[in-house]
């Protein structure tokens, strides 16, 4: 029996963190459809464009989710989406917080997954953390499979 098991639908991100996410989105695109018009100087320039177009790149890769024996699944905005462990790529963790799942194929900006946790201060202390449970988990399904 293979060391995955016991990661019986391990919580994956915030669903706060996903809400506040999907919130700044809501309020950014509120922004640009009734001031940007308004403002000239912003209108000529395209740093502001590129800017906004990057926070929603960003804002698209935050998900929430649940890790099993089979692999992810995931919910960026209203629908759920699985993903097998012989689709993942890779995962890292770009800080204390955030768990990085990268997909081999899909759709350009489907390909990032951010995980955003919340954990307790007591689980930030331990040294078997979210992150290394699904790493394992992620190891042990693409040598299986």
């Amino acid at each position: 029996m293979s060391n995955h098991s016991v990661l019986n639908n391990l919580e994956l991100g915030s669903r706060l963190g996903v809400i506040c996410m999907r919130v700044g989105e809501a309020f950014v695109l509120c922004l640009i459809v009734f001031f940007i018009p308004y403002l000239t100087p912003l209108r000529e320039s395209a740093i502001p464009l590129a800017l906004i177009l990057y926070t929603f790149v960003r804002a698209h890769e935050v998900a929430y989710g649940y890790a099993d024996s089979r692999g992810i699944r995931y919910r960026r905005y209203f629908q759920w989406h699985a993903v097998t462990w012989s689709q993942v790529e890779s995962i890292t963790k770009d800080s204390r917080i955030v768990i990085v799942v990268n997909l081999g194929k899909g759709w350009f900006f489907n390909r990032k997954i951010m995980f955003l946790e919340n954990p307790p201060v007591g689980e930030l202390l331990k040294k078997s953390s979210v992150f290394e449970r699904v790493r394992d988990a992620w190891i042990d399904g693409r040598s299986a499979g």
